[in-house]
Parts: C-alpha cells; structure tokens; sequence
C-alpha cells in the first residue's frame, strides 16, 4: 500500500494523533532521521504503535520513563531507551498506546479511541 502523502510533507500539528505500524519496514525506520523527528514532534499527541513499531517511538524518546509494550523480540532495545517493557499485549500509558503485534491489531484500535476523545 502506497501513502497519499510525502513523508517529507507530514507536520505532526496537522494530525490528532500518530500511529506506526510494525512490520519489517518499520525496522529499518527506526534509524530514518525523518520518522524519529515526527514521533518526537509529537510527543504530547496521542501516539499509538504496534508490533516493532514501538521501537521507532523508543527512539524518539517519547516511551521514556513509560509501560509500553512491542513485539518480543524489541524488548531489550526498548528497556534500553528507558521504557517498562510490560507483558501486556496492549498497553496505554497516558497518551500513548502500543501493542505486541497484529494479533492484538482490534484491542489496540480500540485503545486508541480513549485518549483521542480527552
């Protein structure tokens, strides 16, 4: 699937909230300068990840001193940037909202509608 916008061209004031999906791009986006910047332009919008995802959020800093949770295999990067690693498969703290991975794809939309309606 293709994007309807440039990355280049996404301002995070524009969006109520940003949500990163995980998968095996997502990767490789934790070290895109662009990506880590938006997520931590961000850092007081409603943020919500899911599977590796999270990691590209632990990089930006914004789960730092937070629970979060990301698919296992991101659990020692996470600790490392200073987030709880929890055993949830959905886990919101505060403002932000991850899952484990697709599996809990349902649980984490659903998360995310309580911090978009405060």
């Amino acid at each position: 699937m293709r994007s309807d916008v440039d990355l280049s061209n996404v301002k995070s004031y524009d969006y109520d909230a940003l949500v990163f999906i995980g998968g095996p791009v997502a990767r490789k986006l934790v070290d895109n300068e662009k990506v880590v910047k938006l997520a931590k332009d961000a850092e007081y919008k409603v943020l919500g990840a899911i599977g590796v995802g999270p990691m590209i959020l632990a990089e930006a800093e914004v789960l730092k001193g937070k629970k979060a949770i990301a698919d296992r295999s991101a659990a020692d990067f996470m600790e490392s940037k200073g987030c709880t690693f929890t055993g949830q498969p959905v886990r919101v703290d505060g403002k932000s909202v991850t899952a484990e991975g697709s599996k809990y794809a349902e649980q984490f939309a659903n998360a995310l509608i309580e911090p978009l309606q405060k």
